[in-house]
């Protein structure tokens, strides 16, 4: 699906919710460190106009062709594999900022959050809470919702990566906020689709900014502070936000959870009734 094609379909399919009125505004969100192992989980996500996702996708298709690229993904990226295979270091980082330089020209604002795996699973362990991969979908979703109310923002169509292992959460999560009108608009809610990264160019703004901060807070949990390079061109002061999910972040969940809330995380309380987390199924 191009992404002329995909802004169209958002415009169409999930205008529906306001009598057809186009959609003006996306989120794009990609997850990195849900692999078995990693200590870290992240999650990144941007927010496009309808309009300046379709410039970023021409623009960035064109680069991508002078590349010789596919597609691009950051971790292939970072370690010369796959598509990257044949590109010397300094080819790879000309890739990287041109990347960069379409993300901060296009992008409204992004925002990335981030958990260590092994404490939330031990911490939460018995007690059914959600996934770390639901709850920092929960957590990212919030904060994207928070950031473009406060911009005046009225309506927001949310993309994945489609055939990931969590998908299904993600899913069942975003179905159940869409059949409670309550939820719906608090969400600023259009409609969410899963699609290929591949294709749908935004995905790939979202891969890296999920990439980079995955390996900043792996490094940082490693005892190693400084910086990367093009984590520091990437980000924007006032601009793009960030969450670093600490552990006594999830002891105050797990707190919570032993007091007997339904609350998985910090929805506004008028909304609990109508969402119910228990019953999102778990992906094996």
């Amino acid at each position: 699906m191009s992404a002329d094609i995909l802004c169209d379909f958002a415009d169409v399919i999930f205008g529906y919710r306001q009598g057809l009125i186009a959609v003006l505004h996306h989120a794009y969100f990609d997850e990195s460190g849900t692999h078995d192992g990693a200590p870290i989980m992240s999650f990144g996500a941007y927010l496009f106009t309808a309009d300046q996702a379709r410039k970023f996708s021409r623009d960035w298709a064109k680069d991508l062709k002078r590349l010789g690229l596919p597609y691009a993904h950051m971790t292939d990226c970072a370690l010369g594999f796959a598509a990257y295979k044949d590109m010397s270091m300094e080819e790879r980082v000309q890739s990287e900022k041109l990347l960069i330089t379409h993300i901060k020209r296009r992008s409204l604002f992004g925002f990335m959050i981030s958990a260590p795996k092994l404490t939330y699973e031990q911490e939460t362990a018995g007690l059914r809470l959600v996934s770390l991969y639901t709850f920092l979908l929960q957590m990212s979703v919030i904060k994207i919702r928070d950031i473009a109310q406060a911009k005046g923002i009225k309506q927001i169509a949310y993309f994945f990566e489609s055939g990931h292992r969590f998908a299904n959460e993600a899913n069942a999560l975003f179905n159940q906020m869409a059949e409670v009108p309550r939820a719906a608009k608090w969400f600023l809610y259009a409609g969410h689709a899963f699609v290929d990264k591949r294709n749908v160019l935004p995905l790939q703004a979202a891969d890296m900014l999920a990439w980079q901060e995955n390996h900043r807070r792996t490094r940082e949990l490693q005892g190693h502070n400084k910086i990367r390079a093009d984590f520091r061109a990437l980000m924007r002061d006032n601009i793009d936000y960030f969450a670093e999910v600490q552990r006594s972040d999830i002891d105050q969940l797990v707190e919570r959870r032993r007091r007997g809330f339904l609350l998985k995380s910090e929805f506004p309380p008028e909304l609990v009734e109508g969402l119910d987390f228990e019953a999102i199924q778990l992906a094996p």
